[in-house]
């Protein structure tokens, strides 16, 4: 007998292979072309919602941001 999760792995499994099949029968360019609509489509609905956009942009520039002490202990 299966419990529930087992059942739920099972679909998530079909699932996977399908979408790998899928993804795998693409050209480059097909899979370029679709990377590309996903990412304009994601910033959209990122840009769409102004504190989500400011949120995203604070913990962007965070982790690009130069840590100034962490430079002065190296030295």
């Amino acid at each position: 007998m299966l419990c529930a999760m087992d059942d739920i792995a099972e679909q998530l499994a079909r699932r996977d292979r399908v979408r790998r099949h899928y993804s795998q029968s693409l050209t480059p360019e097909q899979r370029l072309d679709a990377m590309s609509r996903h990412q304009a489509r994601a910033w959209a609905i990122l840009r769409s919602n102004p504190d989500g956009y400011a949120h995203f942009i604070r913990r962007n520039m965070k982790v690009r941001a130069i840590d100034v002490t962490a430079l002065h202990a190296k030295q």
